[in-house]
């Protein structure tokens, strides 16, 4: 038996299952532990992978962050502290704003991120690069197993059907509102062939791939879409596997800005005039809601992810081969706190739930003055914000 009258106005809650830390810390807290699973048991030496031939089972692995190229100056904060843009070309630009910055930025500083000037800077193009991300990692993991087929000597065919690059990545905004990646990437090794591919290979074969790789850019096709020059892509040892993966999991948990903000869907642009955003972060939603208005960039659906400033994807992926799933992990993690208390999978399907209606409405006159109150102020809100558009 189960009644609501001890619980908080005799109401039944149930958990939002949100990834977002700044909409719910308790649920976000469980999503970031089940990531951390999801991309620790992609890491363990995988069921009846033959080995490299050290004799360990072990596979190679590299830890991979990809970013996006300069769109304009920024405003930047160093550990080690240092000036933000002293070694810059001196002057002013064509729209009289200076090119130098001899502040010294703390991480936490508003205008870090920030452009140095709003007139210079391609709102456009970052929008772009945001709304192609995922065509551009497809073509960069497609190149990867190309460039190992060339280092070793043999047809690509040859390559795929003795090698497979698995992945799992995380999309995290920068401070200037553009996406980079953080990937965890293995190489395993599907017969009985001499492995004799490591961890080294598959750095330099991603390093090859992402300085070359492109997809067309719909508002110039003379300028394509690529990676940024500033990466960092490395070996990632056994012993420090479970490091990567708890990195890579505190980042699933992210929202677009620290302060959550721009979580939801945008109705109209005209909710902007209401939300409390950094000048970089409004550009960006304003370029991407404009861009969605064209009809040949229909098919990019930008309006509909303008509060992601173009960004559609999901912030958490995986290859088919990576590790397990999210919907396996909460199976189990149900069925595990079943067992505790003495339940079993036959108990769930004999027993039958009876609910009995006590009425619909709130429980006194003040809970629905507040109700109405509220609902009244919206529709005013909404009023306004029509009539102002």
């Amino acid at each position: 038996m189960y009644t609501t009258i001890g619980e908080a106005d005799q109401v039944l809650l149930k958990a939002c299952q949100t990834r977002r830390a700044t909409c719910c810390p308790a649920c976000a807290a469980i999503y970031r532990g089940d990531a951390k699973a999801l991309l620790g048991a992609g890491l363990e030496p995988q069921p009846g992978t033959p080995d490299r031939g050290d004799g360990d089972g072990d596979v190679p692995t590299v830890f991979v962050t990809l970013t996006a190229p300069s769109f304009g100056a920024v405003h930047r904060a160093f550990e080690p502290a240092a000036t933000c843009r002293a070694a810059a070309k001196a002057g002013s630009c064509l729209h009289g704003r200076p090119r130098v910055c001899n502040l010294v930025h703390d991480h936490d500083d508003p205008k870090v991120g920030a452009a140095l000037c709003v007139d210079c800077y391609d709102w456009e193009g970052a929008v772009m690069f945001n709304a192609h991300l995922g065509r551009l990692w497809q073509r960069t993991t497609i190149a990867v197993i190309r460039d190992l087929a060339t280092a070793a000597g043999v047809p690509v065919r040859k390559m795929s059907a003795s090698w497979r690059l698995s992945f799992a990545k995380v999309v995290e905004f920068q401070t200037r509102g553009v996406v980079h990646v953080h990937a965890l990437a293995r190489l395993d090794h599907l017969d009985d062939s001499p492995a004799s591919l490591d961890g080294s290979d598959l750095a330099a074969a991603f390093a090859a791939a992402a300085a070359k790789v492109a997809v067309p850019n719909p508002l110039d096709l003379h300028r394509a879409i690529r990676w940024g020059s500033q990466s960092d892509i490395q070996p990632i040892p056994a012993e420090r596997r479970p490091v990567a993966a708890a990195y890579l999991a505190k980042y699933a948990t992210k929202s677009v800005d620290a302060a959550g903000v721009l979580d939801h869907r945008l109705r109209g642009i005209h909710h902007l005039d209401r939300l409390e955003l950094s000048e970089q972060r409004r550009r960006m939603v304003t370029a991407a809601w404009r861009l969605g208005a064209r009809p040949d960039l229909r098919g990019l659906n930008l309006a509909a992810w303008a509060h992601c400033a173009g960004y559609r994807g999901h912030w958490l992926t995986k290859s088919r081969h990576w590790s397990t799933t999210f919907g396996e992990l909460r199976a189990r993690r149900q069925a595990w706190r079943l067992e505790r208390i003495g339940v079993t999978p036959d108990d769930l399907n004999q027993r039958t739930g009876e609910w009995e209606y006590k009425g619909v409405g709130h429980l006194n006159a003040g809970d629905a003055w507040l109700a109405a109150s509220a609902a009244s102020a919206r529709h005013v809100n909404r009023r306004t914000a029509w009539e102002e558009s």
